[in-house]
């Protein structure tokens, strides 16, 4: 009766060290795919937001009816906030410091 207690533990302790691994090699592999990100590039920049069209809205009517709103900073501390609504159509941003 002990032999199959200890046969017990022997698997759990082998299934915990595989998916332990595979674990370990899943988020390695993450990193690898997506540990790098690259500056969204737009047709209109200003200061770090790159918009997909220059801004021809207000910062608030932009952000009432957003499809996507980020933030940003730039060098020196200046904090911006981005918005694009309307499928791109409408983009708007504000800064300060």
């Amino acid at each position: 009766m002990n032999t199959n207690v200890k046969q017990a533990r022997t698997w759990r302790v082998g299934r915990r060290g595989f998916l332990g691994t595979l674990g370990a090699g899943g988020i390695a592999a993450a990193v690898g795919l997506f540990g790098r990100s690259e500056p969204a590039y737009g047709i209109c920049v200003k200061n770090c937001c790159h918009l997909a069209n220059c801004p021809n809205i207000s910062y608030s009517a932009c952000a009432a009816s957003a499809d996507y709103i980020w933030a940003c900073t730039v060098e020196g501390g200046l904090i911006c906030n981005c918005c694009e609504a309307a499928g791109y159509s409408k983009s708007a941003f504000t800064c300060s410091y």
